[in-house]
């Protein structure tokens, strides 16, 4: 959820000047009218826009099981300890779903991700290592204070 808001705040007006620079761009390389494009990548990014928070609540859903699996994994077989297991969790989800992404995306050197990576700068190392600061504070509180999930991170199988 906080994945999705900061997509809302942070990106609304980063997606709204990018649809400007890309009009212009492609208005001058192929001739066409500046407004018809602005107009069809509006249109596209608002379908976009209503669909990303909602998608990103899943995706982070599937993302967080995976990896809560990986937490118990690296405490449970190789005998780390909690906060070990979910310090070592939080740098695999930055590394993965962070750092090898960025250089992808680099590497791959496709126009719009160029300018998107260029767009926001030092921005995309922070957003990039906040979530996964996020993610780690967030398992810490799951695992280290006592809530009423406690009954479901402990329950015992109904049947041996």
């Amino acid at each position: 959820m906080v994945v999705g808001l900061l997509y809302v705040a942070v990106f609304s007006q980063f997606i709204v000047d990018s649809i400007n620079e890309i009009s212009e761009s492609m208005s001058s390389t192929y001739g066409v009218p500046y407004y018809i494009i602005r107009d069809q990548l509006s249109q596209i990014i608002s379908v976009v826009n209503f669909i990303a928070p909602i998608a990103y609540v899943i995706q982070y859903s599937l993302i967080g099981a995976l990896l809560g699996l990986l937490q118990n994994y690296l405490m449970l077989r190789l005998k780390t300890g909690l906060l070990t297991s979910i310090v070592l969790t939080g740098v695999i989800y930055v590394v993965v779903f962070g750092v090898m992404l960025l250089l992808v995306a680099v590497a791959l050197r496709d126009p719009l991700l160029t300018l998107v990576l260029r767009k926001l700068g030092s921005l995309i190392y922070a957003y990039l290592v906040m979530s996964g600061i996020l993610f780690t504070l967030f398992l810490s509180i799951v695992h280290l204070v006592r809530g009423p999930w406690r009954g479901i991170l402990e329950a015992k199988p109904k049947e041996f």
